[in-house]
């Protein structure tokens, strides 16, 4: 590290024994500073009170300038401090910084944006973002949205790919970062910054084919299943509903006199479905039969599965992880983020709630359900979505493996 780097230091102006002391901040176990720790004669000690400033030495004489109460802001001016000091060094001219009481501070651009998902979007959608803008601010070195340029999100990438993800030293998975960076350029056009990245500035990533559930392994699922758990995980199969449809669905959203499923907003619940696209979903015949005797054994409840206090069931992706360890159909290869193995764990990558919706929508367009149909009953905004079941739907049709067959008998003579 060049010497003007070690010579800026931040520092926070705090209460000690009655008197006010710049104090030097503590760092993690990474090296980074903590902006709510700071070293009171060597000991580490919380303090949310107080000022930041940035000290340094310039021309042999000591110099500060203040930075602020915010710590992302104060880390920001440290980080242009050092930029200067070291073009300083190089010979090099710096701009001056733009002025203006007006520029907007990019946590308070961050703080408005989420407070607007927070009251119209899903909860899950909020965390996203905010899981975002967090490490976003933490890899960014500015402090306002004018100063925002293209290295500041190639800088952001390469953070997210060195991020650890729990015990493991590996950064993100190149598809977690394609989306962590997605939300990132839906969060900039929200505040009028558009242009600052290229198409080749888009990181990478790998897409999956889709996974579907063999009769084989739904059959001794099934078997496994108390009453509940079966009728629950058929509605699954059967709806090809996303996780929060069915966990709010309710016995009015049911016609089962038509055979037909409501996806219905309950504001009351804090459900919207998504893009605000309410739709009808047929259900087979079978499906309706087993949900009239389960009518009645339910009891007078609103939810169609609700949890064990009438609340809605939030726990169901752990209950079918659970049925699965339990049937022995976890692979035995998945590891979890806290190094548990799934061949003792409920933690098998394999089973997951959304390939039930997957299983059913490449069923559909293997027998012959038009495109445009199963774009309606998935919910689908934009056919691409829906194509990606086509694939795998056309790979699996009995008339393309007699095909296959009949073309490798014609070579293997």
């Amino acid at each position: 590290m060049p010497k003007t780097e070690k010579a800026v230091r931040l520092r926070k102006n705090v209460k000690v024994a009655g008197k006010w002391r710049w104090c030097p901040l503590a760092t993690d176990s990474k090296g980074r500073l903590v902006g709510d720790v700071v070293l009171v004669k060597g000991r580490r000690e919380t303090r949310r009170e107080g000022r930041f400033a940035v000290f340094w030495k310039e021309a042999g004489k000591n110099r500060s300038e203040p930075a602020g109460t915010d710590f992302i802001e104060a880390r920001a001016a440290l980080r242009r401090r050092q930029a200067r000091l070291n073009a300083q060094l190089a010979g090099v001219a710096m701009p001056a910084e733009p002025a203006g009481r007006d520029r907007v501070r990019l946590e308070d651009a961050a703080d408005d944006f989420l407070a607007e998902v927070r009251t119209q979007r899903e909860r899950k959608t909020f965390l996203a973002y905010r899981s975002m803008l967090r490490d976003f601010l933490e890899s960014c070195a500015k402090a306002h949205l004018d100063e925002l340029e293209r290295p500041d999100l190639i800088e952001f990438v390469a953070y997210l790919k060195a991020k650890p993800r729990g015990k493991s030293s590996k950064g993100l998975s190149d598809r977690t970062v394609y989306n962590k960076f997605e939300l990132l350029m839906s969060f900039l056009k929200s505040a009028g910054i558009r242009g600052l990245a290229t198409r080749r500035d888009w990181p990478k990533y790998t897409e999956q084919d889709v996974e579907v559930y063999e009769r084989e392994e739904l059959t001794t699922l099934f078997e496994r299943c108390n009453d509940r758990e079966r009728i629950l995980f058929k509605f699954f199969l059967s709806s090809a509903g996303r996780d929060r449809e069915v966990i709010f669905t309710a016995w009015p959203n049911l016609d089962l006199k038509n055979a037909l499923w409501h996806v219905k907003a309950k504001p009351n619940l804090g459900f919207k479905p998504k893009d605000y696209e309410e739709r009808t979903v047929p259900l087979p015949d079978s499906i309706v039969e087993e949900l009239r005797k389960w009518r009645k054994r339910a009891g007078n409840t609103f939810l169609v599965f609700p949890g064990s206090d009438g609340k809605p069931d939030t726990h169901m992706l752990r209950t079918l992880k659970q049925l699965a360890l339990v049937s022995g159909l976890n692979c035995g290869h998945c590891r979890s983020a806290k190094g548990l193995s799934c061949r003792k764990h409920p933690v098998c990558d394999r089973w997951y709630l959304h390939k039930f919706r997957a299983t059913t929508a490449t069923n559909w367009l293997q027998n012959d359900v038009d495109i445009k149909t199963v774009q309606a009953w998935l919910g689908h905004s934009d056919m691409e979505s829906t194509l990606r079941y086509l694939k795998a739907a056309s790979a699996r049709k009995p008339i393309v493996r007699e095909k296959v067959n009949t073309a490798f008998a014609g070579l293997a003579t």
